[in-house]
């Protein structure tokens, strides 16, 4: 309805005075409301500027946090290269520093550099050697005496104004060295006081501070002050410019606009000329006397040193703020007017009364017809409802594309309707009618498929009573079954994730810290899950060598995939495995990180080697095993063809002693055949083991027995003794090849008419069998190689009887299948003691 002066003022002045005045009340009414609801509005305006302002005054506060962290980190990364190198050299320090592209990763530094401890007594000695490296005016600055030196001697970009700092000692200055000896005492990175920067000059005056790392003397324990104060060496540090390092930190954050915010940065918590680090708006002194409203003042502590930060902003009119109260006192007002305008049309007469009366009820009908068109667009379920739960009105046309009546419906309560199953929805009808908003989630499943609903309701009211209940259903069933699809996906992720018998671990790429491992890998590590979350393999010390993490990462960075990477790796305990790693970086939750599956290749890596040692000593035994018979053969074929070009000229005596050559040589072959047979079996574990009680004394005979006449050629004594009814669990066929070839060995190496003396001893856990003869004897040299299968020992007794040297290698074979050890003891010319033991088993 458009708005015509002349018809106001007609409408004005055919009222009655007493109607005029009920009027201008209802105006002054309207205009005291809008004037109260702009101020409210204003004050709602305020506060919302000055949470807004809050905001953004805490993510500047993280961000310079998270930068001094950062920071941290690098300078922790320059004192590692003191404990991977031996010597770090000034051009190690420079390729260092350009890898690290410190000037885009980390703007606002002014430098990166080394201060270095000189003793007193090798100061001069220090400064020649630096002038020999092509600086031929280095000094040491301050120059006065004092009993404790520090130089800068790398520092980079070394250019410009860094120069200034070539050679200066750091630590002679106060504050400077309060930060300096809080990162030696206290193994962190401090920061200092306010100080002027030696790089400064007259132009661009900043303020600056320092950051320090201790470097401590590779080696040398750091554990308590006292130790750190003894292993210092050095300290890796980074002087900031503070108006460059904030530039760095947050860029042209503060616009010159209305709006922008004005920030201060204070050295620990008081607020003076003097402890001023950083000033956002130093320049612009007109803007700086409007900061009279907002101010906000937030402390960061970065290991024991404060900043504060003070932060405000303008009280001037926002022009936002301004356009919203405008916005309102104009509604307000026109509104106002336009109901004291309604007001005197509706007092001048019924008829116009009633035309206005016409007129809103054409606008009613059309307003319902568009409320209408639009219930029978959608899709959605609406209905009402009165207070006995019954449906009393049914809109739009989805009951007729469900296949139902309208009419079924009306007049029924869910119950009727639902049955059983409408418990939900009495509830939440009832919470309706008591004058909630309700929102609820139910299904339904008919033959055999669940359909989801979301149903919202609201009471309706007429004069502040509740007389019924107006809902909206909407079918949510594709939303409800993508929600459960992605519910079984992580379910079934986090179980195949949970079942790897492999570590695994999901870690951000921006800073490596762990926020996801599988129970295998708490599990190996020895690690609770609140130790890994939130923490790198970095600082749980996994790495056996760190260095190799750096490495892996970066192949990460060029390939974005890693496979098979074998390294070795630390528990908690400090036991090492061998990993074998293979990491991807993948997408989750929008943002990067590594996937990492790491497999304990441990007892792969040790079969390799058994396996390796096996095929070795098979090359060792068939190279042995050559040499051994090409002997023998040799003397066979030898004496063969000599008795057969030879036989009828040979006498009787002749052709016997090479039949005897002949024999013997065919007997030692026989003895070595059967060893070697023992070996191969015992070797591919098809000799059997079968321990069974074993009688000392009876053993000892039987295989006397069997020596009995090479002993006697020699006239050897053998003799045996032990503790009376000795008796102790064993393979008896192994024990008695122990004892034959220790024996057999005994009588070769004795001199005639000699003694051999075969001992046994029982202790709580073994039996110890001795057999001893007073023979030639073994030299230290050979006695070391007797029992390994890589040396080639020739032997030859007092007869010139010769040894095939796998006798002993068979006895520690089976001596070390009881879970034994064998050795020797031996004086040249005074005889041997050959050793091995047995343990007692329980039966």
């Amino acid at each position: 309805m458009n708005f015509d002066p002349r018809r106001y003022r007609s409408i004005l002045f055919k009222s009655s005075p007493k109607r005029r005045w009920l009027s201008f009340v209802l105006l002054f009414i309207g205009i005291a409301l809008t004037l109260i609801t702009a101020v409210h509005t204003k004050k709602n305006l305020e506060s919302q500027l000055k949470n807004e302002f809050a905001l953004t005054c805490n993510e500047i506060k993280t961000k310079i946090s998270i930068r001094l962290h950062s920071h941290a980190q690098l300078l922790r990364s320059g004192s590692s290269l003191f404990a991977v190198l031996d010597t770090v050299s000034r051009q190690n320090w420079k390729l260092f520093y350009d890898n690290m592209k410190i000037n885009k990763n980390l703007p606002g530094i002014q430098g990166f550099g080394y201060s270095y401890i000189i003793p007193q007594n090798k100061l001069k000695e220090h400064i020649q050697q630096i002038q020999k490296e092509g600086f031929p005016s280095y000094g040491i600055r301050p120059k006065n005496q004092r009993d404790t030196y520090t130089s800068i001697i790398y520092l980079e970009p070394f250019a410009d104004r860094n120069l200034r700092a070539f050679g200066y000692d750091m630590y002679s200055e106060p504050i400077r060295r309060k930060a300096m000896e809080q990162a030696r005492d206290f193994d962190v990175a401090a920061l200092s006081g306010k100080v002027t920067l030696v790089q400064e000059t007259e132009k661009d005056l900043q303020a600056g501070t320092l950051m320090y790392v201790p470097v401590y003397h590779k080696g040398m324990p750091t554990n308590t002050v006292e130790e750190r104060r003894a292993a210092i060496i050095g300290w890796v540090y980074s002087p900031y410019r503070m108006r460059d390092l904030m530039d760095g930190i947050l860029g042209r954050w503060d616009n010159f606009d209305e709006n922008r915010i004005w920030l201060q940065i204070y050295d620990d918590d008081i607020i003076s000329k003097n402890t001023l680090l950083f000033d956002s708006q130093r320049k612009d002194t007109t803007y700086h006397n409007n900061f009279n409203q907002f101010t906000i003042r937030i402390p960061i502590v970065f290991n024991d040193k404060k900043w504060t930060l003070n932060f405000l902003k303008s009280n001037e009119p926002n022009y936002y703020l301004q356009s919203r109260v405008l916005v309102v006192l104009f509604s307000g007002l026109t509104i106002s007017f336009l109901l004291f305008s309604l007001s005197l049309s509706l007092f001048n007469t019924r008829r116009r009364a009633q035309g206005i009366a016409e007129e809103l009820t054409t606008e009613l009908n059309e307003s319902k017809k568009r409320l209408e068109n639009y219930i029978n667009s959608t899709s959605d379920i609406v209905f009402t409802l009165d207070t006995e739960q019954r449906h009393i009105g049914i809109y739009g046309d989805w009951a007729e594309q469900a296949g139902l009546s309208k009419a079924f419906f009306l007049g029924r309560t869910a119950r009727e309707i639902m049955g059983d199953d409408s418990e939900i929805h009495e509830q939440a009808n009832q919470r309706a009618l008591n004058g909630e908003h309700v929102v609820y989630q139910w299904s339904s499943t008919n033959g055999g498929n669940t359909n989801y609903y979301q149903t919202s309701l609201s009471p309706l009211y007429r004069e502040n009573k509740i007389i019924g209940i107006i809902g909206i259903g909407r079918d949510i069933s594709e939303l409800k079954n993508k929600e459960l699809a992605l519910k079984r996906s992580e379910e079934n992720f986090r179980q195949l994730f949970n079942l790897n018998p492999d570590l695994v671990n999901i870690s951000r790429w921006i800073d490596g810290r762990i926020i996801e491992v599988n129970d295998n890998f708490i599990k190996e590590l020895g690690y609770g899950l609140n130790e890994v979350i939130g923490k790198t393999t970095h600082e749980l010390n996994i790495w056996v060598k760190p260095e190799e993490r750096s490495l892996l990462l970066q192949k990460l960075e060029q390939k974005r995939c890693v496979e098979n990477y074998e390294t070795e790796l630390r528990r908690k305990d400090g036991s090492r495995f061998n990993g074998m790693i293979s990491a991807k970086v993948i997408v989750f939750f929008g943002s990067l990180h590594i996937l990492s599956v790491t497999r304990d290749i441990t007892s792969l890596k040790q079969a390799e080697a058994k396996l390796m040692e096996l095929n070795n000593d098979k090359d060792r035994f068939i190279s042995i095993l050559a040499h051994d018979l090409k002997n023998p053969f040799n003397v066979l074929l030898g004496f063969s063809s000599l008795l057969a070009e030879n036989l009828r000229s040979y006498t009787i005596d002749t052709i016997e002693a090479h039949i005897k050559i002949i024999s013997e040589t065919a007997q030692s072959m026989y003895e070595l055949f059967e060893e070697i047979l023992l070996w191969a079996r015992a070797q591919s574990g098809k000799l059997p083991f079968k321990p069974v009680e074993i009688d000392f004394i009876e053993s000892c005979l039987e295989v006397t027995e069997i020596h009995s006449q090479s002993a006697a050629e020699k006239e050897i004594e053998i003799k045996h003794s032990s503790q009376e009814g000795l008796r102790f669990w064993a393979d008896k066929n192994m024990f008695k090849t122990i004892l034959r070839n220790l024996l057999s060995n005994a009588i070769k190496f004795t001199h005639p008419h000699g003694c051999i003396h075969i001992n046994a001893e029982q202790d709580a856990s073994s039996v110890t069998i001795t057999v001893s003869d007073n023979g030639v004897g073994i030299k230290a040299d050979v006695m070391a190689k007797l029992f390994d299968i890589t040396e080639k020992v020739t032997t030859t007794g007092t007869a010139k009887e010769k040894g095939s040297g796998l006798g002993l290698l068979l006895c520690k074979e089976f001596v070390e299948k009881h879970g034994g050890r064998i050795w020797v003891e031996s004086e040249p010319d005074k005889g041997s003691r050959f050793k091995f033991t047995i343990p007692r088993l329980e039966r």
